[in-house]
């Protein structure tokens, strides 16, 4: 699949979705037969965020023929303590 193919977009702000065409020919020739085939299709995936994500960071990226997509979280503040105040 080519890259203009896949569409990834956040929306709402908690879901990712991932969607895209797939065209593709498939040429064989088995002795005097010649087989042509063409599957395509569309495929779409929808996936629910958690709260504590960047969505303005997340990235998408095609390694070797995988989409790889990067969703940062939010870094949490952690109010410490002091031991002596226990």
């Amino acid at each position: 699949m080519k890259k203009e193919d896949v569409k990834v977009l956040v929306v709402g702000g908690d879901t990712l979705q991932v969607s895209g065409t797939r065209k593709s020919s498939i040429e064989r020739a088995y002795g005097k037969y010649h087989i042509k085939e063409r599957p395509s299709g569309t495929f779409f995936r929808s996936f629910q965020l958690p709260g504590e994500v960047k969505e303005n960071e997340i990235t998408a990226v095609d390694e070797y023929g995988v989409l790889v997509v990067h969703v940062p979280k939010k870094k949490r503040l952690i109010r410490r303590i002091p031991i002596s105040m226990l």
